[in-house]
């Protein structure tokens, strides 16, 4: 079952039609083509980072401080870095641009999640049954002459 983050600008049901759900988990387009993701979904600062991290990796590794084994790791760490992130930047966008997290869904396909979050928000608050508290409990004191601590009597 895949859990997806629910964006909307409330929770009312006229906000429900612009409701945008982002899957949480590895991305691996974000993982495979990690420039191209980035830019596709306007993540412009994550994208400056990876392009600053991959320029610095290909500076090093032409003035020798990268062995061909080493580049290719760090090149490696660099896109799973950008899978295992990218759901959480989207994220992160999405409440930028004014749609702020309104729930969490879950099903095995997007439309289950999405069946299953719209039936939770449309339904109506049950009222709760009202319960009275527990009547206050007096705790019987002492007859020792108000000695306050672990020993029962003073002066011992």
């Amino acid at each position: 079952m895949a859990l997806y983050a629910v964006h909307c600008a409330s929770g009312a049901p006229a906000d429900l039609a612009n409701a945008r759900f982002v899957k949480q988990g590895f991305r691996w387009s974000a993982f495979v083509f990690a420039p191209l993701w980035l830019l596709a979904h306007r993540l412009w600062l994550a994208f400056a980072l990876w392009l600053a991290a991959a320029l610095a990796i290909g500076a090093l590794s032409d003035r020798g401080a990268l062995t061909l084994g080493a580049d290719t790791a760090l090149s490696l760490l660099l896109s799973l870095f950008v899978g295992f992130q990218g759901a959480q930047w989207l994220d992160a966008r999405l409440t930028r641009d004014g749609l702020p997290e309104a729930g969490i869904a879950g099903g095995r396909t997007l439309q289950e999640a999405e069946r299953a979050y719209f039936a939770r928000a449309t339904e109506r608050p049950r009222a709760s049954p009202t319960v009275a508290p527990p009547p206050p409990t007096n705790a019987p004191r002492s007859q020792g002459g108000g000695v306050i601590g672990l020993f029962p009597e003073a002066g011992r």
